[in-house]
């Protein structure tokens, strides 16, 4: 089976998962099901990540700390968001104390441990495990968030258009990338990209995100650009982010995650900004 078809179907059948979860989560009133699947993306993320740098610098993170402190706070989040009776004082009350928990985990116990750790690079160790929580958990716990910066009506097209326009972009910047690919976009960081896959990636987004406005119920067609160009800027980022991780690390791929995709890292970098910028966008708009 060829690269791209790996890529294609393994990609698809991920799209169509979190499709799925999300719409029928959302129209039955059930975000428990994108709830916990999210939730498992982000524990399969954050372990790859903590021991892919175990695996390949000196660095000893307090991985089982940092990956409590992810599941605190993203529990936390969906709690004070979708607990019944939503949006009630008791249910802010209790998600607070958990997201508080994720802090106080992060912030104190683990320099903590540091202080009477014997390791050569307490800072560090101490840094990755935040690094992890800042870089994963807090993205996936926003996609609780998004669902309800909208109406009634707009609660699964909030959180489904973005990752659909996630996919969008990798899909067209990698076909018109290998198409009309000449000039690297940043060699030093992710040699494969280039300017034309990079301006490939946005046009497929924008015109996704046109399609998207006449499905949605919220927004001009304008906005619904903007937030396109917004998605597919920040997927970038990521994406880049991602590749200059791995090339520090001396590795190809994060993990073995999907076929054609590499790690949870390798299918989610993109993602994790795309969902920050989504979250900008809508407050800002």
């Amino acid at each position: 089976m060829s690269e791209l078809v790996k890529r294609t179907v393994s990609g698809a059948a991920y799209v169509i998962s979190v499709v799925l979860a999300v719409y029928l989560g959302s129209v039955f009133g059930l975000p428990y099901i994108y709830g916990v699947l999210f939730l498992l993306l982000m524990v399969g993320t954050m372990y790859e990540f903590y021991h892919l740098v175990i695996a390949h610098t000196s660095n000893r993170p307090n991985w089982v700390l940092g990956l409590v402190s992810g599941i605190l706070l993203f529990v936390g989040v969906f709690i004070a968001v979708y607990a019944p009776g939503m949006m009630s004082f008791k249910a802010w009350m209790v998600g607070g104390k958990l997201c508080a928990a994720s802090l106080a985990l992060l912030l104190l116990v683990a320099p903590t441990i540091q202080i009477f750790s014997s390791h050569a690079t307490p800072i560090q160790n101490w840094g990755t495990a935040c690094l992890g929580w800042l870089y994963i958990a807090v993205p996936f716990s926003m996609a609780s968030l998004l669902p309800r910066l909208g109406d009634i009506n707009t609660t699964w097209q909030m959180l489904l258009f973005p990752i659909i326009m996630v996919w969008v972009n990798d899909t067209g910047a990698y076909l018109v990338g290998r198409w009309l690919g000449k000039h690297k976009l940043i060699e030093r960081v992710s040699p494969g990209k280039t300017v034309e896959g990079f301006i490939g990636g946005v046009l497929f987004t924008v015109l996704a995100s046109l399609v998207m406005s006449y499905f949605a119920s919220w927004g001009s067609g304008l906005v619904w650009i903007g937030l396109g160009v917004v998605v597919s800027l920040f997927a970038v980022v990521g994406d880049l982010v991602e590749s200059q991780l791995k090339r520090s690390l001396l590795v190809k791929d994060s993990g073995k995650f999907l076929p054609g995709h590499g790690g949870f890292l390798d299918r989610f970098d993109s993602l994790l900004f795309a969902l920050v910028g989504a979250a900008s966008y809508y407050m800002l708009v």
